[in-house]
């Protein structure tokens, strides 16, 4: 099964870091046997997460407040049953929990010491006995590109659904960002509290939170457990909420990565958020920040900690040749959400139930040959479309791609996507001839549903369901 699962986790978008072993010809294209080298790199990576896998998803449990739904993670990190998990999964010290261990058991637990200004926190198995555990790194050993895996249990603890496991890359090089560490590993809601391994197997950071984009999975760093590791023990507990929940929280909406040549180049722009109002665009070069030069992403969100919805952001921006400077008003969580559902209400007009409130972005469909890009099958929202069409352009992309093409090709031209109305839910996969499909289930159950194959629209209808895997 974990060899199935790999694939589909390299081909995303974290790739477009540098691989271990590059080779261009003198014009700067890949070479074959660069791609090659890189294949082979990928290949090893594959066989450390099949050795690492089992003792990873023994040690990663769910966690629950007595009497409520398994809603986050942890990790067991001491054969007496001590676990690590997020500071914003537990109520308060001394509080009793359940622990739900990846063979079925259900434990008891009590909530010990906690760090709410950088989330961090720890329970107590209380039910004697010998547990699975992993030993922990400091993540400030790790180095910038450097493989990771995520686990934990996503949209809560799932009868018949072990922990899922992510692959991507460490993003942050060996500094500490305020007690964070920050990966291109997917996280969602209920990973909370859930382990970062290295191949290895250790774990090197907590899931915490997530930012705008792919690449703002923030973890909280091993450092801070094993600094304060005495203090939890001992049940104290201390520092502010962060807050990162609060729908009043500001939303800036804008990715911003370092190129080559030290510039701040903004990578992306959120729908609806506040950098997306005040007419910025992907591409244009941060210069300044309230009069002063910006060299620091970091340097954003200093600034922005106690502002408050309204409040003005001034940035001076490069975009080609023109410096100008824009006034950015600030929206909070609870407006950019109201804004997403307005658009979403407008664009189904009286279409009926919108298809889903997962992995849709509003986006209309592509009509035409556009659909028919380098790799068949992928559609609005896959990080292989187009270069120049979406943010995961990075130097690496036609590296990663030279790669992977020959690998793919044959599995990505039985990929298509599902709509709902003219909103993509889902990508299915041809899995018998005569238009047998595998999909999401919970994405168009209820739903009148279409697949896009080589821009023509076909219905489709359920034939058979399995809600324990959510597939049809």
């Amino acid at each position: 099964m974990i060899r199935s699962l790999l694939l589909p986790l390299l081909l995303s978008p974290m790739l477009c870091a540098p691989s271990m072993a590059q080779s261009r010809d003198p014009a700067g294209v890949t070479t074959k046997a660069g791609a090659q080298a890189m294949l082979a790199d990928l290949m090893k990576v594959e066989k450390k997460i099949q050795h690492m896998y089992p003792d990873a998803l023994a040690c990663t449990v769910a966690v629950g407040r007595k009497g409520r739904p398994a809603g986050a993670s942890g990790v067991i990190v001491s054969e007496d049953g001590l676990v690590m998990t997020c500071a914003h999964v537990i109520e308060s010290t001394g509080d009793d929990v359940e622990i739900y261990l990846s063979d079925g058991r259900k434990l008891r637990g009590r909530a010990l010491g906690s760090h709410a200004s950088v989330d961090a926190a720890m329970i107590q198995i209380l039910d004697k006995g010998k547990y699975p555990f992993a030993e922990v790194r400091r993540s400030s050993e790790l180095v910038r590109n450097e493989w990771c895996v995520m686990m934990g249990h996503p949209q809560m603890l799932q009868k018949g659904r072990s922990a899922p496991l992510r692959l991507g890359r460490f993003l942050d090089g060996n500094k500490r960002r305020r007690g964070f560490v920050r990966t291109s590993c997917t996280m969602m809601g209920g990973d909370s509290g859930g382990p970062l391994f290295d191949l290895e197997g250790r774990v090197v950071g907590i899931n915490s939170n997530i930012n705008v984009g792919l690449t703002q999975n923030n973890h909280v760093s091993t450092d801070v457990f094993v600094d304060a590791w005495d203090r939890m023990l001992k049940g104290e507990r201390w520092g502010g909420s962060r807050h990162v929940h609060s729908q009043d929280r500001v939303i800036l909406g804008m990715n911003v990565e370092k190129t080559d040549e030290g510039r701040l180049r903004i990578a992306r722009v959120q729908r609806y958020a506040s950098a997306e109002a005040a007419g910025i665009k992907v591409g244009d070069i941060l210069v300044g920040l309230a009069g002063k030069s910006v060299d620091d992403p970091l340097d954003i969100g200093e600034w922005l900690k106690g502002k408050k919805a309204g409040d003005k952001l001034p940035l001076e921006l490069l975009r080609g040749d023109e410096e100008f400077e824009v006034q950015v008003r600030l929206r909070s969580a609870r407006q950019v959400s109201a804004a997403m559902l307005r658009a979403r209400a407008r664009a189904r007009g009286s279409r009926g139930p919108r298809g889903s409130r997962r992995g849709s972005r509003g986006r209309s469909s592509r009509s035409g040959n556009a659909s028919r890009s380098r790799w068949v099958g992928t559609g609005a929202g896959n990080p292989f479309r187009r270069k120049g069409k979406q943010p995961f352009d990075g130097p690496y992309l036609e590296e990663v791609r030279a790669a992977l093409d020959e690998v793919v090709a044959k599995a990505s031209s039985s990929v298509a996507p599902v709509y709902v109305g003219k909103i993509q839910v889902a990508m299915a996969t041809a899995v018998r001839k005569h238009g047998y499909l595998l999909t999401k289930l919970s994405e168009i159950e209820g739903q009148k549903a279409i697949v896009r194959i080589d821009a023509k629209d076909h219905p489709v209808r359920i034939l058979l369901r399995f809600p324990a895997y959510d597939l049809a």
